[in-house]
């Protein structure tokens, strides 16, 4: 009896455990009850790739569209990236809309306004400045968007706020602050501000004149407005009417280092 019984035990035993591990191996391959199958290309993954692209290669997109004679073509790159967030693109998109083109679009000052304000909102300090440039002749909404620019580093930022301190637009007169953020706008690079601080060493105006320490901003003046492509105008308040600059009554920073290092006999490039 016993040894009937033992075989049997164990075949049953054998038997159980063979289903089990069938039934396990197919709630696997399920997914717990669900079909299981392997990831394949499908018709809904094209467009999601397609629109995450642009991102992957923003600085070709945005050279392509730069080189662009005709901004009608220009106009949708610049809006593809712009819908995507790249606020450089936004920017872009602010000053086509600031003025009319031949045979492309119309000036809109709402949407040129409108694509600076979401740059700005995202951070870019360089879009802030151009609201400010926008609000003038309002130069106390000016101040406010010119300071958010200065305050994120922009140094042209930081000269119209000493332009505008200095000769009390829209806000109170401060020689103080004026004179402060020019020197920080000379020192972060713009030309201008530095012409405008050799000139203070060279007349000795608020500082001990000194005609080596004037030299030597008038040179880096030089220098730097030699380095810029596009020479912007002494002050926003002072020439950027409806966008225009008119050069022929403007001098440039270039010419202003000019004239101070031959007016205190150093030669100049």
């Amino acid at each position: 009896m016993f040894r009937n019984t033992v075989p049997g035990i164990i075949f049953l035993g054998v038997v159980s455990s063979l289903i089990a591990a069938y039934i396990w191996d197919n709630r696997s391959r399920a997914g717990n009850g669900r079909e299981v199958e392997q990831p394949t290309k499908t018709a809904t993954s094209v467009p999601l790739v397609a629109e995450q692209a642009p991102l992957a290669n923003t600085n070709s997109l945005m050279s392509q569209a730069s080189a662009e004679s005709d901004v009608r073509k220009a106009l949708p790159i610049y809006s593809r990236l712009a819908d995507l967030g790249y606020t450089p693109a936004m920017e872009e998109l602010g000053d086509i809309y600031s003025a009319s083109w031949p045979d492309g679009p119309k000036k809109n000052d709402i949407l040129s306004r409108n694509w600076y304000r979401k740059a700005a909102d995202l951070g870019d300090a360089h879009a802030m400045l151009e609201l400010g440039y926008i609000y003038v002749p309002d130069y106390a909404e000016a101040e406010v968007w010119y300071r958010k620019a200065a305050e994120s580093g922009n140094p042209h930022a930081m000269w119209e706020l000493g332009d505008i301190y200095e000769r009390g637009l829209g806000v109170p007169k401060d020689d103080v602050g004026s004179r402060s953020w020019y020197r920080k706008a000379a020192d972060a690079g713009d030309a201008k501000a530095m012409v405008k601080v050799a000139s203070w060493y060279e007349r000795g105006d608020g500082v001990a004149k000194d005609v080596a320490t004037a030299i030597a901003w008038y040179q880096k003046a030089l220098d730097k407005a030699s380095r810029d492509d596009d020479e912007v105008p002494n002050s926003a308040s002072h020439a950027w009417d409806n966008r225009i600059y008119l050069p022929e009554f403007l001098p440039t920073p270039r010419d202003e280092a000019h004239w101070g290092l031959a007016r205190l006999g150093a030669a100049s490039p």
